[in-house]
């Protein structure tokens, strides 16, 4: 039979029909968040925000790895199924091994009125859409995933507003998302420094389309510097090619082509497929001018 993961009702692991010993709700919760995106990356950022409810500990990023480990133990033989990516972690997992996949998922909270499930599901669909350039859809889902949040929880949801934010600013609407972007990063500098580089970078991008170049230098400068101190290339590389794209749009071609090779060497070290292009892209359309 092998290893099943379920989460119609309870979240279940097993294998061979035998429960895996899984100790503890933040390790139960754990799975629960990777299995509504199984087989793909999902952000360590959203994964603080939603194991500790957007409280998360001074010693966040430890006790995530402790986390971690300890569902890898749970998982025994099948524990390299639970993958380190850049910025974020997978749990592979085949087809026939889950029971319930995202439309599945969908449907029966929304039947049941699970609005905080509901609302987790549209979040991960919202960021897929985001990834894949399916702006609209992108868009309706994590709305649907902002509100549902709000009325599960009481409160907005962070990491579900940034999101938000983020299809705004990619369908030119940067008037909406700058202020989101704004109000969260002094949040998160307060509450969760792991995801301060990515929403300073959102910050920088929504102010140089709105036109307010220095402000979003000075933006980028700081997503840059706080992603080298936490040791996110990822998060460095995506900060550096933004920041090159507003010397570039300025003529500032010598400090483009500088971000740009930085960017690139970064992105390439990350794994960083759409950034690499990107960043190969920029330096070429300098090449030609």
């Amino acid at each position: 039979m092998g290893i099943r993961f379920g989460l119609l009702g309870p979240l279940r692991m097993e294998r061979d029909g035998q429960a895996l010993p899984v100790a503890g709700p933040k390790v139960r919760t754990l799975p629960a968040v990777l299995l509504t995106a199984p087989g793909e990356a999902v952000r360590v950022d959203a994964l603080v925000d939603l194991l500790w409810d957007g409280a998360p500990p001074r010693t966040t990023l430890a006790s995530l790895h402790n986390h971690v480990n300890r569902l890898r133990t749970a998982l025994g033989p099948d524990g390299a199924r639970l993958r380190s990516v850049p910025n974020g972690y997978l749990l592979a997992v085949e087809p026939d091994e889950l029971d319930l996949h995202l439309d599945a998922a969908q449907a029966i909270y929304a039947e049941e009125g699970v609005e905080e499930g509901l609302a987790m599901v549209l979040l991960v669909r919202a960021l897929s859409f985001l990834k894949d350039g399916r702006l609209g859809e992108g868009l309706a889902a994590a709305r649907g995933s902002v509100e549902l949040f709000r009325r599960a929880e009481g409160r907005d949801n962070p990491v579900a507003l940034c999101t938000l934010a983020r299809l705004h600013l990619a369908t030119g609407d940067a008037a909406l998302a700058e202020p989101v972007f704004r109000r969260y990063a002094e949040v998160f500098r307060r509450e969760l420094p792991s995801v301060v580089p990515t929403t300073l970078t959102g910050l920088g991008a929504s102010l140089a389309a709105l036109g307010r170049e220095q402000e979003a230098l000075e933006a980028l400068a700081e997503a840059l510097s706080t992603a080298e101190a936490l040791g996110d290339r990822s998060a460095a590389a995506v900060a550096l090619h933004t920041t090159a794209t507003v010397h570039a749009c300025s003529g500032r071609t010598d400090a483009a082509r500088d971000c740009w090779t930085r960017a690139l060497a970064l992105a390439r070290r990350a794994g960083l497929a759409k950034v690499t292009d990107d960043s190969l892209d920029g330096l070429e359309s300098l090449a030609a001018s």
